[in-house]
């Protein structure tokens, strides 16, 4: 025992201390490479987004803009077997591309309902094509059934998506 710690001595007094380098090489490699591929991930994935979103549509009815959680009612008076209008309904886009809307109302056997838009090109099967920076201006048209009684009530709702 005396032997080895003569042996292990170096010429100054101290020890040499003795490592298997596989050994080394075998747990400091992939510690060394985790630690470099986690630095990496955490490098390029730590960043933050800040949206700000703009609607560019809005909706006027009756001369002024509402959102879509305004629920608008209109009673109108119409006589069986004649055409009315609704309102004046208008959908502004200020975005710098064409926006498509679908127009549609809930069916009612009782009642023909149609859209027509002041220049007679936008509303194509309910689908209102709205150019960029412009206005589309529509009236809805109702068609109650000529062989409705008096004083029926019949509630037509339309939405615009």
């Amino acid at each position: 025992m005396i032997e080895k710690i003569i042996n292990s001595t170096n010429l100054k007094g101290g020890f040499k201390m003795k490592f298997n380098k596989k050994k080394l090489a075998m747990i400091g490699i992939p510690v060394l490479t985790f630690g470099v591929a986690s630095a990496l991930v955490a490098y390029f994935s730590m960043f933050a987004v800040t949206l700000d979103i703009n609607q560019p549509v809005s909706i006027v009815y009756d001369g002024e803009v509402i959102s879509g959680y305004d629920n608008i009612e209109e009673v109108i008076s119409c006589n069986a077997g004649e055409t009315c209008f609704g309102s004046l309904v208008g959908i502004h886009n200020e975005g710098v591309s064409v926006r498509e809307f679908i127009i549609s109302s809930t069916l009612n056997e009782n009642v023909t309902v149609n859209y027509l838009d002041t220049s007679s090109q936008y509303i194509v099967d309910g689908i209102v094509s709205v150019p960029a920076d412009d206005f589309v201006w529509f009236a809805i048209q109702y068609s109650p059934n000529k062989y409705l009684p008096s004083a029926s009530q019949v509630e037509v709702i339309t939405t615009i998506a």
